[in-house]
């Protein structure tokens, strides 16, 4: 009968040399002690310097070394148990190092993490080659008490036995059943829960229940590892090949220059993330822990480039659910807030979902929830889709896409996703410039003076009118009400910048004509210098030609139709502030205010610019102080309903409005310039409509530095974007919060989870949402 040694960390520890292990008897301890030995290695750094003062990395290193080294073969079972007690730590170890992890690459192939640990293909496989090694991680996580675990682990092969990857609180070994199976050997995923972690009930709890709580018999499953067996210490599952999500996404090409959004990502691995969903949620289940490295990705079979996702891990996080310490790591961003602070949420699902799709897009997830701007830059669509998602509050998720409850809730989701994904590449198949805020990349943009505005509204209008959420109201963003304005507007200032240049060449002494000027001169009887119509217009004291003094008025005139066109079609196109509703109280009254001060701008700017070129060139000062006026009351009332806004979306707690919205208060910031530029447009107007001042032309050419620079190419060139930016947020604010119920009403049903008693027949999603 083997002699009882007392197996202990401490005296381990203590008798760790440089060079081998001198430990007689150890080899010979029984299973159970050396599962109390693992179970008692503190789970973080700082816990096991304090506990034993030794160094943890150095503690490392010296097992590592020893474990390297040829052993006698009477001390196989001790060198076993020494390299499972490695393998142990050092999974701690990159478990503590991933989750403070904060930038590069998070999740390199094998479990090893770029800047974050050790690398698995020198230390962790050639460790599970040695037969020593694969008996003892046998031997210290063989199950008891359960019958049918112990079956499928003693059909284990350990010949088969491979290091697959690294995980939060265990590590993956791969491998293979003894017998054949319709003609081949079935590969398997063996999830060794990390010893320590035992010490926690919850976790172990969760892990030996894994199996009859997550165990789908359907056949065709495609996006769900079929399980075989859990014990308190690991589960058993199919052998998924293929690379996580956060792997493939580390391995994308980088987007092409001044591409804000990777729309190629979106659709790539957008669809067959529904698809997964799609699975899950019809078996029943939530994920609770969708991120990037629960996904394997693999290649569709079919050979047409698609890819198929395989949803893993299932369940809440204990290390992102707040059961352990530890830092918050890459993943945790994308678990949702109620799962991080009550360990489980409904609806958690749906947050994880946006927050991967915001990565997909931008190479990021969002920052607290927070959709980014470049959501918005061009047109704010698939912006209101993920900001339905990411709601802090699982109550406030799904108020503007709402699902039927007759059909399976991703099922709708994903058309909605794919619907909002072709407006979206209709977008930006118009942008005519990157949507960034800096010179290099707006350059070419700030010459195009209607920013691609109503061409982009007319083909997201057809693209819209052949989807079928279009009939619905709240869905298409009245579409049709923008792109007249904007078809307006351009028509407008095509017009009034023909018209300037007709008069600017009549001056020149060039030929202005065409031939339908030509015919319309000979059927009035106007002279080959004359404009039909117009020159009957003309003042008595504004004589044509005169060159001397016309030309700078032109000039004026003509970057007036310039800055006129870029203000509207830059900031206001694409927005509409009557998405707020008729029920907002004084929001609604601001809305109407602030889309009549939008819309405005389009009508009064053309006449302001025809008055001083076909009447009276003396009214150019007049005319210019009146528009600045116009503009100056139209930016205060936006800007007064963009911020009244966010201040009640702040105070309703809506999550996915940021604290501070730069574009919002770049705007805001405009007022005192335009007060400035007003006051003094007004002073000097009546000096020089009277000829007190004598300067005209000094003046006319201060107007024209002022609008070509600053207001065209500086406010509603570069700025344009940020600002729209924020316009767009307060707008989507303003649309959700007319979907939020009044306090006294009570909140908006959860989601139900997805082992509650549904009707019979109804989809469990759908049930989940029906109250809605």
């Amino acid at each position: 009968m083997p002699r009882l040694v007392k197996v202990d960390l401490a005296v381990l520890l203590g008798r760790l040399p440089d060079d081998r292990l001198s430990l007689p008897g150890w080899g010979s301890a029984s299973a159970s002690a050396w599962r109390a030995l693992l179970r008692s290695v503190p789970t973080d750094r700082r816990a096991f310097e304090s506990r034993y003062e030794k160094d943890w990395g150095e503690t490392i290193a010296r097992l590592a070394v020893h474990c390297r080294q040829p052993h006698p073969l009477r001390h196989d079972k001790l060198y076993g148990r020494l390299a499972v007690l490695l393998l142990t730590m050092l999974a701690l170890d990159h478990s503590q190092r991933y989750r403070s992890y904060r930038g590069g690459r998070a999740d390199a192939p094998g479990g090893g993490a770029t800047g974050i640990g050790h690398d698995c293909a020198s230390l962790c496989r050639p460790l599970l080659t040695m037969p020593p090694v694969r008996a003892a991680l046998l031997e210290l996580y063989e199950p008891a008490n359960d019958q049918a675990a112990a079956q499928e682990w003693a059909a284990i092969d350990p010949a088969t036995l491979a290091f697959h990857r690294h995980g939060t609180t265990s590590f993956i070994v791969s491998g293979a059943r003894r017998g054949v199976s319709q003609g081949a050997r079935r590969r398997f995923a063996l999830k060794c829960l990390l010893l320590p972690y035992l010490e926690i009930p919850t976790i172990e709890r969760a892990t030996r229940g894994y199996l009859a709580r997550y165990q789908r018999d359907e056949d065709g499953l495609r996006h769900l590892a079929r399980l075989w067996a859990s014990s308190d210490s690991w589960v058993l599952m199919d052998f998924v090949p293929g690379r996580t999500l956060a792997e493939r996404l580390a391995d994308e090409p980088p987007p092409r220059p001044g591409d804000p959004l990777r729309i190629d990502l979106l659709e790539r691995y957008g669809g067959a993330l529904f698809d997964a969903l799609r699975e899950l949620d019809g078996v029943g289940l939530t994920h609770q822990d969708l991120s990037p490295s629960n996904i394997i990705v693999a290649e569709s079979p079919d050979g047409a480039g698609r890819v198929t996702m395989t949803l893993l891990d299932l369940g809440a996080n204990y290390l992102y659910a707040q059961a352990l310490p530890g830092d918050s790591g890459p993943d945790l961003p994308f678990v949702a807030p109620e799962v991080r602070r009550d360990g489980a949420g409904a609806r958690a699902d749906l947050y994880s979902l946006g927050q991967l799709l915001v990565l997909l897009g931008t190479g990021a997830p969002a920052d607290r929830g927070i959709v980014p701007d470049d959501f918005y830059a061009e047109t704010p669509l698939m912006a209101r889709f993920l900001e339905d998602l990411l709601d802090a509050d699982p109550a406030r998720r799904l108020r503007l896409f709402r699902p039927e409850r007759t059909s399976p809730l991703y099922e709708q989701l994903g058309r909605w996703f794919t619907e909002e994904l072709t407006a979206l590449r209709a977008a930006y198949a118009e942008r005519v410039r990157p949507a960034r805020a800096d010179v290099r990349d707006n350059l070419l943009g700030l010459f195009h003076p209607f920013s691609g505005a109503p061409r982009r509204q007319r083909r997201l209008l057809a693209v819209r009118r052949a989807q079928r959420s279009y009939a619905e109201h709240r869905k298409n963003m009245r579409l049709r009400w923008l792109l007249g304005w904007s078809l307006l507007s351009a028509t407008l200032s095509y017009l009034g910048g023909l018209l300037v240049l007709t008069y600017l060449l009549r001056e020149l002494g060039l030929d202005f004509g065409g031939p339908a000027l030509s015919v319309a001169q000979r059927v009035t009887g106007t002279g080959p210098d004359g404009i039909p119509f117009l020159d009957r217009l003309r003042a008595d004291d504004y004589p044509v030609p005169d060159p001397r003094h016309n030309l700078l008025i032109l000039a004026v005139g003509f970057t007036f139709v310039l800055v006129c066109a870029k203000y509207y079609q830059g900031l206001f196109a694409g927005l509409t502030p009557l998405v707020t509703g008729r029920r907002a109280g004084r929001l609604s009254v601001l809305a109407v205010a602030a889309e009549v001060a939008m819309r405005a701008t389009v009508v009064a700017s053309p006449v302001a610019i025809a008055l001083p070129v076909v009447v009276e060139r003396r009214w150019w000062l007049i005319c210019v102080a009146s528009g600045m006026t116009l503009v100056m009351f139209c930016n205060a009332v936006i800007s007064g309903y963009a911020r009244a806004v966010l201040r009640r979306a702040r105070a309703a707690g809506l999550s996915t409005v940021p604290a501070t919205v730069p574009g919002v208060q770049k705007y805001t910031s405009w007022l005192a310039g335009n007060v400035l530029y007003a006051f003094v447009l007004w002073l000097l107007a009546p000096l020089l409509y009277y000829g007190i001042l004598q300067d005209t032309p000094v003046y006319l050419v201060a107007v024209i530095i002022a609008n070509v620079p600053l207001m065209y190419l500086i406010k509603c060139g570069m700025e344009a974007v940020g600002i729209r930016v924020g316009l767009g947020r307060a707008c989507l604010a303003a649309e959700r919060l007319a979907t939020i119920p009044e306090p006294e009403s009570g909140p908006a049903p959860e989601h139900r989870p997805a082992d509650d008693p549904v009707s019979p027949g109804m989809p469990v999603s759908a049930a989940a949402v029906a109250a809605d």
